[in-house]
Formats: structure tokens, sequence, C-alpha cells
């Protein structure tokens, strides 16, 4: 009986000594390691998987002809000398024009939540600036994600995102260079 008391007595000290902590804190090891890593509230970061691509085409085509004819009779009296004469003349006039615009975006951006809204929902932002070489690219996205949406490895895809907005704002691959020579600003003005 003297044991029982004096191990509970050990128990009871050892308890109030360490506080009653336990060795499995929210920041320990095993918990991160074992616990969901998904976004869920302001601050957390979420990695978005931009896959967007659109195609738009349009064409017209218009038409116009016109025909017009003029004639003079002879002249009579003191206005003899003018003689018989007639003009006849005939325009026409086809165009037709195609544009197709085509793009694509692959890339992965990592954001983070802004704001969880009463629904549970997350409002997301996100921003990546990127120079090579003097080419400067930025990507900026913007959208509503739902928790159920978000995978294991914390991403999501962009069609996933509700009211999606993606900005990117780069160097137009079809104006390679800012400097033209002197020649061809002649030859371009002049025809």
């Amino acid at each position: 009986m003297k044991r029982c008391m004096l191990i509970a007595l050990l128990l009871a000290i050892s308890i109030g000594v360490s506080g009653g902590a336990s060795l499995y804190t929210s920041d320990s090891f095993f918990t991160s390691m074992l616990s969901d890593t998904k976004a869920s509230k302001v601050g957390d970061v979420l990695h978005i998987i931009v896959t967007e691509s659109a195609t738009a085409t349009q064409s017209a085509r218009r038409t116009h002809a016109k025909e017009s004819s003029t004639t003079a009779g002879a002249g009579s009296g003191w206005l003899k000398f003018i003689k018989l004469m007639g003009y006849s003349g005939a325009s026409d006039y086809n165009a037709s024009g195609m544009s197709t615009n085509r793009g694509s975006m692959t890339t992965r951006l990592t954001v983070t939540v802004t704001e969880v809204l009463p629904n549970g929902n997350l409002l997301i932002e996100g921003h990546r600036h990127v120079l090579i070489n003097k080419d400067v690219q930025d990507i900026t996205v913007r959208g509503e994600v739902r928790p159920r949406d978000i995978s294991a490895d914390n991403s999501v895809l962009s069609y996933q995102v509700a009211n999606v907005q993606i900005e990117y704002v780069g160097s137009d691959p079809g104006k390679p260079g800012s400097k033209v020579g002197i020649i061809s600003r002649i030859l371009n003005f002049l025809f």
C-alpha cells in the first residue's frame, strides 16, 4: 500500500513539474508529418496549375458593284460642233479577310489566401515577375477556390478556380527588337 501511494505521489509531482504538457504538440515533427497541409486560412499558400488555351476566329466578306453610263446626243444649231458621245463604266470591288488568334499558357504559380469567405471558400491572389535577358514577364492570378478542389499536394487546376482572373504581360513575340535600322525605316516609309 505504501508503494502504491509512493508511486501515485511521484506521478503527481512529475505531472505538476512537467505542467501536463504533451509530447505531441501542434508544432512537433510528428504532427506536421502526419497532418493535412492544404491551404485553409489567410496567409496559407496554394499552388495553381495554369493550363489555359483560347482560339478565336473571325471572317468577313464584302462585295460592292457599281455600273454607270451616260450618253449625250449630237449638238444642233450653233452647237453642231459637239458630236455624239457617250460614257459607260463599271467598278467591282470584292474583299475578304480572316483573322485567327490562338494563345495558350501553361505554368505553375504559388498564390496566397487573402480571405476566407463565410461559405468556406478561399479568395486567392498571387504574382510572379520574371526578367530574362531584358524580357519581362508578369503573371497575376486571382480567384476563388473551394477547399474540396484542393488536391492532396496542395494544388488546384486553373479551371477549378471560380471568377479566375489570369493576367499575363510580356513581350510580343512578333516584335523581337525595338530598334529598327535606318534603311528599314526608309523602306517602310516608301513602301
